[in-house]
C-alpha cells in the first residue's frame, strides 16, 4: 500500500510540473531573425537547439509582478527585433527605462529603483501597444513575457565575457511577445525584446524574535562566567 501511494505521489508530481514546464509554447521563426534559443546561446555560451526545449529544460516561466525590494533592478537590454521600448509599471504609473531599443544586438543598461512592486511592459514601437508580464493587463488575456533564472556559471561567463557584473544569484533573461495573440499569424516566438535582470540579493536582516534571543544568550552567558569567578 505505502509502494501505490508513494507512485501515485511521484506520478502526480511528474504530471504538476510537466504543466508548468509545458504551459507555455514558443515557436522559432523561419525567417533571418535571431531566435530566442540563438540569443540564449550567444549570452551564456549555451549549446540549446530550439526556444521550446530552452524554456522546458531550465525550465521558463511566467510571473505577473516583480519585487523592487527597496534595493533596486539593474536591467540590460540585450537584443530587439525591431525598435521597442522595455519599461515598468506600478498602478497606474508607467515608466519607460529603456526607449526605442535598435533591432539587432545591444548593450542598452537602464537601472531603475522603483516605488514598490511592479510589472514589466514592452511597447512596440510601430503599433504603439504595450505588452505587460500580467497577462491580465494585456488586451487578449496572453501571456507575453516569459523569464529564466540564469544559472549561475552562465552568469559567470556573461560576465568574463561582455565586461559586466551581473550577480550570479539572482540574474534572469526576460523576453517578449509583442504579437496579439488573437491574430492568428503571430509568431510567439519571444524574441521581440530580450533584456537581463539583475535583483541584487537583499542583505538579512535579524528578525526582532532572533535579537531577543541573541541577546538573552549573551545575557546567560555573562551570568555563567560571572559565577564561574566567583567559585
Amino acid at each position: 500500500m505505502k509502494k501505490t501511494i508513494v507512485i501515485l505521489g511521484l506520478l502526480i508530481f511528474g504530471l504538476a510540473f510537466s504543466g508548468v514546464a509545458n504551459a507555455l509554447t514558443i515557436n522559432d521563426p523561419v525567417s533571418g531573425e535571431q531566435k530566442l534559443y540563438q540569443v540564449w546561446n550567444y549570452l551564456f555560451n549555451d549549446i540549446q537547439t530550439s526556444s521550446q526545449l530552452l524554456y522546458d529544460n531550465h525550465p521558463g516561466f511566467t510571473q505577473a509582478s516583480w519585487d523592487e525590494g527597496n534595493w533596486g533592478v539593474n536591467v540590460t537590454a540585450r537584443y530587439a527585433d525591431f525598435s521597442q521600448t522595455l519599461g515598468y509599471q506600478v498602478g497606474a504609473t508607467k515608466t519607460d527605462i529603456a526607449i526605442n531599443v535598435p533591432a539587432g544586438y545591444n548593450f542598452f543598461s537602464a537601472p531603475f529603483t522603483a516605488s514598490s512592486d511592479f510589472v514589466w511592459y514592452e511597447k512596440y514601437s510601430s503599433s504603439g501597444l504595450y505588452w505587460y508580464s500580467d497577462s491580465a493587463l494585456n488586451i487578449d488575456g496572453g501571456e507575453h513575457m516569459v523569464a529564466f533564472l540564469v544559472p549561475a556559471n552562465f552568469v559567470e561567463y556573461y560576465n568574463r565575457t561582455f565586461n559586466d557584473n551581473k550577480n550570479p544569484e539572482a540574474t534572469y533573461l526576460i523576453a517578449f511577445e509583442d504579437g496579439d495573440f488573437n491574430i492568428t499569424t503571430t509568431d510567439r516566438d519571444y524574441n521581440d525584446l530580450i533584456a537581463l535582470v539583475e535583483q541584487p540579493v537583499t542583505p538579512a536582516i535579524p528578525e526582532p524574535a532572533t535579537m531577543l534571543l541573541l541577546g538573552s544568550g549573551l545575557v546567560g552567558l555573562a551570568g555563567f562566567a560571572r559565577r564561574r569567578f566567583k567559585k
